[in-house]
């Protein structure tokens, strides 16, 4: 939706950029795809700094198509 006046709207109200410097915006391309390995990671990260306790299966966090590779 980059560039609709919607999403110019919307980024407007959360910045103090003008429409004409947000519709010039460069924004990167995200993946669209989930690593559960880095997933892993983090949550280990969350666990050492005692964000979280306990464990959790997380290939339950994601649904199947969010780990699968998009062609």
């Amino acid at each position: 939706n980059k560039g609709s006046d919607e999403w110019v709207k919307i980024i407007t109200s959360y910045t103090r950029l003008k429409p004409e410097q947000i519709r010039e915006l460069s924004l990167p391309v995200f993946d669209k795809t989930v690593d559960p390995v880095r997933a892993e990671e983090v949550i280990a990260l969350m666990r050492k700094h005692k964000m979280i306790e306990g464990a959790f299966d997380t290939k339950g966090l994601f649904y199947k198509t969010a780990a699968q590779e998009v062609k």
